[in-house]
């Protein structure tokens, strides 16, 4: 019988310390995903290959070099919480992808307020997370040990809120996880979060207090670098991934208001001197269940146009930045009263 793609599923689970497999189980580690299960996982094999001179053509063997693993997850942005969720994980709205958020170089705190109780994500700048990512395809385990990764969110109109995770990690030779014992990998008792995606809809975007009309695409790429470490003292020269750096950015195209530059001028605001005004949206994935997005001091840094049906746009990018240690933006999962 074929190995079926589509009978791909994957886990995650933060670990507690750099090399330290966390054994994720599909009872409560399972994530819900969507795309191609083909291309999920793939592996990177590194060749030294120096050519030899030789009374010949005749190539000599390369040196076989490390091996990493690449784990490229599509998933949509809501507010499902980890299946088999804790009693304590219930009292606050605790997404099933919040390890893979961690190891995109977030951190979370609970909060509660005006009868609501909420997770509250944010950037950091140190006390990075590794995750382990365990890919079961189809009766084939591939485990990739302390990776760490970023995301994008592409929001289009009327479609579904794409989010997808990329994350590096250290390679595992594969085993067969019908017989895997750490832990057994039985498919009879995978379970998945709940699927409760929604259109990208009603998603109420302000820009510096105005609400455009029209709003067309909300695209957020959070840009980190994870760098690869070369260590003579390591095996291979391979002293594995860390995240180093990131840029991210936001993107935002809605309709050119018809009173012209009166209630919104992006020309002015691309030059001027005061401090940016606040970008925000919410997605909903049920009346009480909310994603909201505080994009806390962007610089706006280019402004375009573009056509929609013969309707013109305005193209907005943006780079999100702050005067702030890791004040560049917070993302709240909200469960309302």
């Amino acid at each position: 019988m074929s190995n079926l793609s589509r009978k791909t599923t994957a886990l995650a689970k933060v670990q507690a310390s750099a090399g330290a497999d966390p054994n994720p189980v599909v009872t409560k580690d399972t994530m819900l995903l969507f795309g191609d299960g083909a291309a999920l996982y793939t592996q990177d094999t590194s060749l030294v290959d120096d050519p030899a001179l030789r009374n010949s053509l005749t190539p000599l063997k390369a040196l076989v070099g490390r091996s990493t693993a690449n784990v490229s997850m599509g998933t949509k942005l809501m507010t499902s919480q980890t299946a088999g969720a804790s009693a304590a994980q219930t009292n606050y709205n605790v997404p099933f992808f919040d390890p893979l958020l961690r190891g995109c170089g977030w951190t979370s705190a609970t909060g509660a307020g005006s009868g609501s109780s909420s997770t509250v994500y944010t950037p950091i700048s140190t006390g990075f997370e590794f995750v382990t990512i365990d890919v079961l395809a189809d009766g084939i385990l591939h485990s990739v040990l302390d990776s760490q990764g970023s995301f994008t969110l592409a929001m289009t109109a009327g479609a579904a809120a794409n989010l997808t995770f990329n994350f590096q990690g250290e390679y595992q030779a594969p085993s067969n996880y019908t017989t895997s014992t750490n832990p057994p990998f039985d498919s009879t008792t995978i379970a998945y979060p709940s699927d409760n995606k929604t259109l990208v809809e009603s998603e109420a975007l302000t820009v510096d207090g105005y609400t455009p009309t029209k709003v067309r695409s909300i695209n957020l790429n959070w840009a980190n670098t994870i760098a690869e470490q070369p260590d003579a003292n390591d095996t291979y020269g391979h002293g594995g991934y860390e995240l180093t750096a990131r840029a991210p950015t936001l993107d935002l195209q809605f309709s050119v208001p018809n009173d012209d530059l009166t209630t919104f001028n992006p020309f002015d605001t691309l030059y001027a001197t005061g401090t940016p005004g606040n970008i925000q949206w919410t997605h909903k994935t049920s009346a009480s269940d909310l994603v909201v997005f505080d994009i806390l001091s962007p610089q706006l840094t280019g402004v375009s146009y573009a056509d929609t049906g013969g309707v013109r746009d305005y193209s907005l990018s943006y780079r999100l930045s702050s005067a702030t240690d890791d004040g560049e933006a917070k993302i709240t999962f909200k469960k309302s009263a």
